[in-house]
């Protein structure tokens, strides 16, 4: 702190040394991680559609499944009564 001081420099200026020191480093990891931030972002929008897609064929095939149950019993008492 006291060699700093002689030349009116605190902490702050060693640390924004480092930074410029290594500045085009950090700018190469800054777009890399946008990047892997995107295709985070994409695949989470993937997933949640085949969610969606796949809760609505579930409902569809279950509301064809629950429609032919009825309609088969309402076959059987069709039946029942005829016979």
């Amino acid at each position: 702190m006291q060699l700093l001081s002689r030349f009116r420099l605190d902490e702050f200026a060693i640390e924004a040394e480092a930074i410029r020191s290594v500045f085009s480093d950090l700018e190469v990891l800054d777009r890399m991680l946008s990047l892997l931030e995107s295709r985070r972002n994409k695949s989470l929008r993937s997933i949640a559609d085949y969610r969606n897609d796949f809760a609505k064929q579930v409902r569809e095939v279950s509301n064809r499944v629950i429609d032919a149950d009825g309609l088969i019993q309402l076959e059987n008492r069709a039946a029942r009564r005829s016979a």
